[in-house]
């Protein structure tokens, strides 16, 4: 059977949707619980976190940015893996989390003057959280891409970056509980770039596993 014929037979089938939601919602509570067991193995919050949640919005903002990703990038996702189903409005949430985090950076440029602007965005644990980030994800991107297998997205490759996505942001605002480095500076460089890791690792790995 051709691909697009394929594709059309499971658009009409309702069943297959219906189902693939129920996988995907539990697989994606069984992921948030995997990247929290992971992260509570691996590190621990930092002693004043609670306090600092509530007096600063610069520590709000990393924590609020990774799961505004998690959300739209699984949002996309059970979009993608459903034939037929509207994009145009999951493309557009994807930029919640960029337009967020943007605004952040420009806040802070705003009021910490030009000659801070470089200590504040190599902070003092760079490396660490590039490498944290993607290690805290692969737990519940593995989850993501298994349930990603029951749905029929037509591609693998972008459906694998998604999860990425997916796995990246959630990593990122558990990996923010721990660190102590709040600048929004910090966070668009280097949580960026460990999501982004985290991205290309579900592009590969999506690129064969999700492959139908």
């Amino acid at each position: 059977m051709r691909t697009d014929a394929l594709i059309e037979a499971l658009a009409a089938d309702g069943a297959k949707p219906r189902r693939f939601l129920r996988v995907f919602s539990v697989a994606l509570a069984v992921a948030a619980a995997a990247g929290a067991g992971v992260f509570l193995m691996m590190l621990k919050p930092r002693a004043n976190f609670l306090a600092v949640a509530s007096s600063s919005m610069r520590y709000d903002l990393k924590l609020l940015v990774g799961l505004i990703l998690a959300v739209t990038a699984a949002f996309a996702l059970s979009r993608i893996a459903r034939p037929g189903a509207s994009r145009r409005g999951a493309n557009l949430a994807l930029l919640l989390a960029p337009a967020a985090l943007a605004i952040g950076v420009l806040a802070e440029m705003a009021v910490v003057p030009q000659s801070e602007w470089v200590a504040r965005l190599v902070g003092t644990n760079a490396g660490f959280c590039m490498v944290h980030i993607p290690l805290i994800s692969l737990a519940p991107l593995g989850v993501i891409l298994f349930a990603m297998r029951s749905g029929a997205a037509d591609s693998p490759t972008r459906a694998g970056a998604l999860a990425g996505l997916a796995a990246g942001g959630l990593a990122a605002s558990l990996y923010a509980v721990f660190c102590n480095q709040d600048s929004p500076l910090f966070v668009a460089v280097w949580y960026v770039a460990g999501v982004l890791a985290t991205a290309a690792i579900g592009a590969a790995m999506g690129s064969r596993l999700l492959r139908w």
